[in-house]
């Protein structure tokens, strides 16, 4: 308890200090057994902007479980039969692939990644559109070289198990 008392007692910020309360009101719960000392060091280490962004994150990722979870408990006729369903399949993918987007700086986004509250899913590798063959009637197959790149701008980023445990030991 001394570093949490001791992080707690020099945390300026209002918000955050509503956080440490809560830290210190969870780990002396015994029925809630969050008794990790990387606990304390992770909310020493991060601002009230990155702490509300990884709950915002946080509240889209259960929403997104929700809907996985709704969505695979259907019998599998169901699944590709319904409309609903389908588009419902369509957001698992596309979140599955793209992550969610964060509203933060990057040097926020590195902070949240190097303590293990979230993590950067990797970028896509595009590949240029290539043909094979002919279009005159003879089909003879052609080699093509591969133009291969990064999509460096489109992915994304999801919360991590430390961060969904982090903000339920920072939550009343």
């Amino acid at each position: 308890l001394v570093p949490l008392l001791e992080n707690a007692s020099l945390e300026e910020n209002v918000e955050l200090q509503d956080k440490w309360s809560a830290m210190l009101a969870n780990m002396v719960d015994s029925e809630k057994n969050l008794q990790n000392h990387i606990f304390p060091y992770l909310l020493n280490q991060i601002s009230i902007e990155e702490y509300n962004e990884l709950k915002k994150l946080n509240v889209v990722e259960n929403k997104y479980s929700s809907e996985t979870t709704e969505y695979w408990s259907k019998p599998f006729e169901e699944r590709y039969k319904n409309k609903i369903l389908e588009e419902i399949r369509k957001r698992i993918d596309e979140v599955y692939e793209n992550g969610f987007m964060i509203n933060l700086e990057g040097f926020e986004l590195a902070n949240l990644q190097r303590l293990g509250l979230i993590r950067q899913l990797p970028p896509k590798i595009l590949i240029e559109e290539f043909k094979t063959g002919n279009d005159d009637g003879y089909s003879t197959e052609k080699w093509h070289q591969l133009d291969v790149g990064y999509d460096h701008d489109d992915f994304g980023y999801r919360i991590t198990e430390l961060g969904q445990k982090f903000l339920e030991i920072c939550e009343i």
